[in-house]
């Protein structure tokens, strides 16, 4: 038989779960600094991710060009989104995004960047671009999750699914070429 806490007996579990958890966050140095940190760096990747969707519309080529702009432009208004969406949490938990030129080359993930013509290499290379930004932000949430930070863990699930879907559209047009 299920014994039923009592109003005093409820709130001392939860209060020693709250502390619990406010003992595993100190043991894994989760603060808000450590999540500002990654958010910058994510601004710094999307600021990257606007540039080589830029460079790859302007340089592709051949058959098909014109489906791939396409593409390619709704990947940038979503990357846009992205980053003033990342921006704005930052600002909200105490950070500042980067605008520095340097600052951003330094501080974004140096993952393989676009510059040449070759359609099918700026496509693969885009393509690993976007499972790298999944993975990064698969770390975010993990992160933020562990801070409690719901609002951070929501906006970066919903960047994700646009970060995946990306990745597959991708994989499609790489298949068709």
């Amino acid at each position: 038989m299920k014994k039923i806490l009592t109003a005093g007996e409820l709130s001392q579990v939860i209060g020693d779960l709250e502390k619990l958890v406010d003992e595993q966050r100190e043991e894994a140095k989760v603060t808000s600094e450590g999540l500002a940190k990654m958010l910058i760096v994510a601004t710094c990747d999307e600021m990257t991710a606007i540039w080589q969707y830029l460079v790859a519309r302007h340089y592709i080529k051949g058959n098909g060009r014109l489906n791939v702009i396409d593409e390619y432009d709704e990947h940038l208004e979503d990357e846009w989104r992205h980053l003033k969406d990342i921006s704005d949490r930052l600002e909200q938990i105490g950070g500042k995004p980067v605008f520095d030129i340097d600052e951003i080359n330094e501080l974004a993930h140096s993952w393989d960047r676009v510059t040449m013509s070759d359609p099918r290499e700026q496509l693969l290379l885009l393509y690993k671009a976007e499972e790298n930004a999944k993975s990064y932000y698969r770390d975010i949430i993990r992160y933020a999750k562990a801070l409690g930070d719901e609002v951070t863990v929501a906006l970066f699930h919903s960047i994700l699914k646009d970060e995946t879907d990306h990745s597959f559209e991708l994989s499609k047009i790489l298949e068709e070429m």
